[in-house]
């Protein structure tokens, strides 16, 4: 049996199941290209284990000083 995780992304009304991968990386790797498009709160789910990691890509706050910062990974 293959080890599945599942990409959601986190809505203000609930999650959106997005995709499904067979490793941590390549889900971190597709929800990053998933975020390209939509930026904001990713959550992927090891089904198997139960765990869950929360990710933040691709939310940018301008500083005073013009510098961009970029939210990482949450676990």
């Amino acid at each position: 049996m293959t080890h599945i995780l599942d990409i959601f992304r986190l809505e203000s009304c609930g999650v959106l199941w997005l995709a499904s991968a067979t490793s941590l990386e390549s889900a971190l790797a597709r929800a990053q290209k998933l975020a390209v498009g939509s930026p904001g709160d990713y959550l992927v789910l090891d089904l198997e284990t139960g765990n869950k990691h929360v990710i933040k890509i691709g939310m940018e706050e301008r500083a005073d000083n013009n510098r961009r910062t970029e939210a990482g990974t949450h676990e």
